[in-house]
């Protein structure tokens, strides 16, 4: 399903994003608000680490329900959920960066997740 080849690359390239920031490359106006410019602080890191992790989880939720082989719908909402919550929170963010750059991609993630879900049997 191209919906969940989207979602799964977009995801794929905000795991990359994330990974730099918890190596310390220096995008924090990138990201959480854009309260820390240049590198992270080691909590800063720490959540970039865990969003890494939470959207590869995310990624593997989208594909196995693309092609049913997940049994259980509460997955694919928690995905629905959490990336509707982060399209908001990029949208209503003080940081114009995050506004520009992440609202967009969060938006077509949203879409993407809704379509996976929508077309699925188990969608309901």
């Amino acid at each position: 399903m191209i919906a969940a080849n989207i979602y799964t690359a977009l995801c794929a390239i905000l795991i990359c994003f994330q990974l730099s920031l918890v190596l310390g490359a220096p995008l924090g106006h990138l990201t959480q608000g854009g309260f820390q410019p240049g590198v992270l602080s080691i909590s800063g890191r720490a959540i970039a680490a865990l969003s890494a992790v939470l959207l590869a989880v995310m990624a593997v939720v989208i594909q196995r329900y693309a092609r049913n082989r997940l049994n259980r719908r509460w997955p694919m909402w928690g995905v629905l959920c959490i990336t509707a919550l982060t399209t908001f929170a990029n949208i209503v963010t003080p940081s114009f960066w995050e506004r520009a750059l992440w609202a967009p991609v969060a938006i077509v993630m949203l879409v993407c997740a809704f379509s996976v879900w929508w077309q699925s049997p188990l969608g309901e």
